[in-house]
């Protein structure tokens, strides 16, 4: 199974330009010339549990690197634990696989973060 997630947010503190709008030109608040730091690294990810009849865990840790202050990008894995005891017959799958995350703000103020998740 194959999942593909877009998320879209707005955030007005992205850096700017002195026309006001949010551009590569600004200088990264890193400090580090474009070289690799681990101040650029971040982790992240999600947790999801539901107990009872139906049974639901998931959980979906992520890493990933600012390449820019308006490009990220970044690996993730995850796992989900699925029971249905409601009828005689119980449904229950393990699904779990790796995925990949992109992080981009284009549009002035506005952020795009596609998702994609390749379940085995």
């Amino acid at each position: 199974m194959t999942q593909l997630a877009v998320q879209a947010q707005y955030n007005p503190n992205l850096p700017r330009n002195n026309s006001g709008t949010a551009n590569d030109d600004v200088p990264d608040d890193f400090g580090d010339n474009g070289k690799f730091s681990w101040q650029r690294v971040f982790t992240g990810g999600g947790l999801g549990v539901q107990f009872g009849n139906v049974t639901n865990v998931s959980l979906s840790p992520l890493v990933g690197y600012h390449f820019t202050n308006r490009f990220s990008a970044g690996a993730s894995f995850a796992y989900n634990y699925f029971r249905d005891g409601r009828s005689s017959l119980v449904y229950k799958y393990n699904l779990w696989g790796p995925g990949a995350l992109l992080v981009t703000a284009f549009s002035g103020s506005f952020l795009c973060t596609p998702k994609f998740n390749n379940f085995l």
